[in-house]
């Protein structure tokens, strides 16, 4: 081979190289920037998702490659075109918004006021729910003496509020659903009053029970919580 020849091949390699390495940054820039920062295209290279919002609405986002069309609980349909976002995801059009990250987001309206949303177990997010009964391990079944005392409301972003007869509690929950029905739940509210309720109370035992929650399922309007090795709380839906 002459030297020409050799040279000849050095600079084709090193063009070879050079035109690699670009290609290898240019997908490096997308990986980070907003397109890759959108939801899993499913089948088609479309993906629906549904948040519930923090004033119980729901808001159905179906996102396209670069767009996305989201559906507000009041029918209206608006386009929205993703934008620039160094982490998580940001779209905009027709004077709304739509940023976040993982499975919570910002939802800002035409009128400038914003909803927190969330698509993680979004059956759960936004609900309230009321005592009904709890059934051991062994069978037994006990029934508060007022039901209406007790009620549980499963905040959208995850905070958690309780009402404990005369007493009340907050704190945080968290919920992945592993299946339509159903899934593992945490629920911690460590911060209560400490009333003295009149008469038989289940304050102090339903918040220490519901510490060792572990799963979730829902039926209808019932939402039963299996406790670890102790038996299952059972709740009715409450209306928003």
């Amino acid at each position: 081979m002459t030297r020409f020849a050799a040279l000849a091949r050095l600079l084709a390699l090193g063009a070879g190289l050079l035109s690699a390495g670009l290609t290898l940054a240019a997908c490096e820039t997308h990986s980070d920037g907003a397109s890759a920062a959108a939801p899993a295209a499913g089948p088609g290279g479309v993906h629906d998702v549904v948040f519930a919002c923090e004033d119980g609405s729901k808001l159905t986002v179906v996102f396209t490659g670069g767009t996305a069309t989201a559906t507000d609980a009041r029918g209206r349909t608006i386009h929205l075109t993703q934008q620039e976002s160094g982490s998580g995801i940001r779209y905009a059009g027709e004077g709304y918004g739509l940023r976040g990250k993982g499975d919570e987001i910002d939802w800002t309206m035409a009128d400038g006021n914003a909803l927190a949303c969330s698509a993680g177990a979004s059956a759960l997010a936004g609900t309230h729910w009321q005592l009904v009964e709890f059934r051991s391990a062994d069978g037994r079944i006990e029934k508060p003496a007022d039901p209406s005392r007790y009620v549980l409301e499963l905040i959208v972003g995850g905070r958690l509020a309780m009402q404990l007869d005369c007493n009340r509690a907050t704190g945080r929950w968290e919920a992945h659903s592993t299946g339509p029905e159903g899934g593992v739940i945490t629920l911690n509210a460590p911060a209560m009053t400490r009333a003295m309720c009149p008469g038989p109370s289940w304050d102090t035992r339903l918040a220490a029970d519901l510490a060792s929650a572990r799963t979730y399922a829902l039926d209808g309007e019932r939402l039963s919580v299996t406790l670890e090795n102790r038996g299952v709380y059972v709740w009715r839906r409450l209306p928003a």
